[in-house]
């Protein structure tokens, strides 16, 4: 099977692990970042039961 590389002019490559890594790292950051966005809405409706 032939290897997927992905790379920036010739200065860095990265390999399909790689970009799952990436991937997965993005995602769920962006999982984190709604959870916190929910809290800090649910904050200012006065409705965050403690």
């Amino acid at each position: 099977m032939q290897e997927t590389r992905f790379g920036a002019l010739n200065l860095i490559h990265f390999d399909m692990s790689t970009m799952t890594a990436i991937l997965a790292s993005f995602t769920t950051y962006l999982a984190v970042l709604n959870q916190f966005s929910a809290i800090i809405q649910a904050t200012k409706k006065g409705s965050l039961l403690t």
